[in-house]
């Protein structure tokens, strides 16, 4: 018994110091680490854990659970729509009927609309970020200025310049150009023109919210635009520079007002929702934007039309020729 028990112990002593002498020497090649290997040597798969420990969880294991938790996640989510109502444009105009041809050459300028109205404060820098900050996270409003200016605003210029040379033309006027500004035209055109049309706009679309409010996914804008600003009209004998019609139009006379609603996705929101059924959500903006020009369009020209008198301009005939007389260079 004493002879088996000492046979026993010295087998585990010298299985002992070689494991220790392959810990301080080399790792296990994948021959030394097979578990037939290790039954051969008398050695069991814990022993071998002991021996050779498992590597702790690292960073990319984190990585690799978030991932696969976010995609579990992300197969339950529902997006969420906004539905967009769009207008259409309708810059047309009815012009009068063609007057008998005149003599006189009007030279068309392209409407020069001012730099949209930008919100200016006077308060320090740190209050005014902190503000648009607020505006930010609580109403995630619709800039009427900067769609108009990035969508429609050309089109409305040549809408403009297009029907006033036409109507001119109804009026029995002969035109020339249209120039992109009153400086454009040239020294020999100049002799020639018998009047300038310039027309300038100051357009602002004065949106003023009557409701607001904001959730998690998704907040919602109700208000009213109008149209503010001024239009300035003038003939201008183009030698001297001599106005010889002016005439200002608060464009809040022509009363266009309209009720919008905006609603838009937080960024929360834009990731989605767990409901099956998501929120039914619209923004008419756009919409009421297009009827807005529309409307501007047609009583901005209709208020031209009224201006431009055939007579009126006839009547300047005597004072544009000693004007043209006078000029010296």
């Amino acid at each position: 018994m004493y002879l088996s028990t000492y046979s026993t112990n010295l087998k585990r002593l010298n299985m002992n110091r070689r494991f220790r002498a392959l810990r301080l020497n080399k790792l296990p090649t994948q021959t030394e680490s097979s578990p037939s290997f290790l039954r051969k040597l008398g050695v069991s798969s814990f022993s071998m854990g002991r021996l050779f420990p498992r590597p702790p969880f690292t960073t990319t294991g984190f990585l690799g659970l978030f991932l696969l938790v976010t995609f579990v996640v992300s197969c339950t989510l529902h997006p969420i729509s906004v539905k967009r109502q769009v207008g259409q444009l309708d810059l047309e105009y009815e012009l009068p009927e063609q007057q008998q041809q005149t003599q006189y050459v009007i030279a068309i300028v392209k409407p020069e609309f001012a730099d949209l109205q930008t919100e200016q404060s006077l308060d320090p820098a740190h209050v005014q970020q902190a503000r648009m900050k607020q505006k930010e996270e609580l109403r995630q409003d619709y800039n009427f200025a900067r769609e108009f200016q990035g969508n429609y605003k050309a089109r409305l210029v040549d809408a403009m310049k297009e029907s006033l040379q036409e109507l001119f033309s109804r009026k029995g006027f002969r035109t020339k150009g249209p120039y992109a500004t009153f400086d454009d035209i040239t020294y020999v055109d100049k002799k020639t023109i018998y009047l300038a049309s310039v027309p300038s706009i100051k357009l602002y679309f004065d949106a003023k919210p009557t409701q607001q409010e904001c959730s998690l996914k998704f907040c919602s804008t109700e208000g009213q635009i109008q149209i503010t600003g001024e239009l300035t009209y003038k003939l201008i004998e183009p030698l001297t520079g001599q106005a010889m019609l002016n005439r200002r139009i608060n464009l809040s006379n022509f009363g266009i007002s309209k009720t919008y609603k905006h609603q838009s996705l937080t960024k929360s929101g834009k990731i989605g929702t767990f409901s099956s059924t998501p929120p039914d959500l619209f923004t008419n903006a756009d919409k009421v934007l297009v009827e807005t020009i529309n409307d501007f369009f047609a009583k901005a020209m209709e208020k031209l039309h009224q201006l431009i008198s055939r007579e009126e301009i006839i009547s300047f005939a005597g004072d544009v020729k000693q004007l043209k007389k006078t000029k010296r260079f």
